[in-house]
């Protein structure tokens, strides 16, 4: 099998891991181990034969849908950790309520 049918293969199953429901850390462990190998393999590819040109067409069309899908799941993640931050700054000033008195509108005596 040559490198650019195995990166085409692999390019395929990370499509489906996002396109999948699976567990984020699953999903998470599973990208970063396909990502892996799709950068071994993808040092490994030469410029394609002419019987590999629509393959290597394929390739192409499938690494833009990719890109797509991992530019989604990154916006998921950026937000859920943008809501778990605004989660705990809530909770935390709802538990203690007076931890961030300002101070505006006091008036400070310099007489000694």
């Amino acid at each position: 099998m040559s490198p650019l049918e195995k990166f085409y293969e692999t390019t395929a199953k990370l499509v489906q891991v996002l396109e999948g429901t699976f567990d984020r850390d699953e999903k998470i462990l599973l990208l970063d181990k396909l990502l892996a190998e799709r950068d071994v393999l993808l040092k490994d590819i030469k410029r394609p034969e002419p019987e590999e040109a629509v393959l290597a067409e394929k390739v192409v069309k499938l690494n833009q849908k990719l890109d797509i899908l991992l530019v989604k799941e990154k916006t998921l993640i950026q937000k859920d950790l943008k809501d778990l931050k605004n989660h705990k700054e809530k909770s935390d000033r709802y538990q203690n309520p007076y931890a961030s008195v300002s101070v505006d509108g006091m008036f400070y005596d310099k007489r000694n």
